[in-house]
């Protein structure tokens, strides 16, 4: 699916780079720090998705909150937007007491926590919207 950009390929970078700045995260395609090339590798794709319009930053009472506009339909999410509040510990908490070793099990119950939604919700995600939210979940765990 070709995608219109709706903002700027400059103002894109610029929302990345205030999300990485808000958590304190370094981007350093040649850092030795797995993480960092890590995030470095996923800019390209995080841009993207701001320039389409699936990802936005609202920033209010100085906490950044994280808008994921759907691609698809949902049934359980309401008009197909996700609003993830601040990484928190008891997001992290929620990833943690999983008894279960699933990687992704883990991640999607902290997306879950973050976004006040049933865990089902992101389970249910499919392709570019599952990818994003697992991204966003790599790039919170990195904090």
């Amino acid at each position: 699916m070709n995608e219109e950009a709706k903002i700027s390929k400059e103002n894109a970078e610029q929302m990345f780079s205030e999300l990485l700045d808000y958590y304190d995260l370094e981007v350093d395609e040649d850092s030795e720090d797995v993480t960092e090339r890590l995030i470095a590798g996923m800019k390209k794709k995080f841009v993207r998705a701001f320039m389409r319009g699936r990802l936005e930053l609202d920033s209010r009472d100085g906490r950044l909150f994280v808008i994921q506009h759907l691609r698809g339909p949902s049934k359980t999410i309401e008009n197909g937007v996700i609003e993830y509040k601040p990484l928190n510990g008891r997001a992290r908490v929620a990833m943690k007491s999983d008894k279960d070793s699933n990687h992704y099990a883990r991640i999607y119950q902290m997306l879950s926590v973050l976004a006040g939604l049933p865990e089902a919700s992101i389970r249910n995600l499919e392709g570019a919207d599952l990818g994003l939210a697992e991204d966003l979940a790599t790039l919170f765990q990195s904090v």
